[in-house]
């Protein structure tokens, strides 16, 4: 009798044991879940920062390429202009020729 008890306490006291160390199992995984989630959260709010940058150095070269093409047309349009003035001149100069 005495040794079944003893048994029965030893068993009780494994059970026991095993029940602890998969509570403790079962809490550092989801410390490490929850630690992997903040790591991948640091990186990915990191990885938007840097996107939000790029994003505003785009718009930045956006505009001035758009500042570039209004004055790539504007020296177009004075040398149509020039070239126009100097057909005029030449027309002048031929009918002023024949003249």
């Amino acid at each position: 009798m005495v040794l079944t008890l003893n048994t029965d306490n030893q068993a009780a006291e494994i059970l026991e044991g095993q029940r602890r160390y998969r509570e403790m199992l079962a809490t550092a995984r989801a410390e490490g879940v929850q630690e992997a989630e903040e790591k991948y959260e640091k990186i990915i709010a990191d990885k938007d920062a840097e996107l939000a940058e790029k994003d505003v150095i785009i718009a930045n070269n956006a505009e001035e390429m758009a500042e570039k093409d209004a004055t790539i047309a504007d020296v177009v349009a004075q040398k149509d202009a020039a070239l126009n003035t100097v057909a005029q001149l030449q027309a002048e100069l031929d009918r002023l020729k024949k003249q």
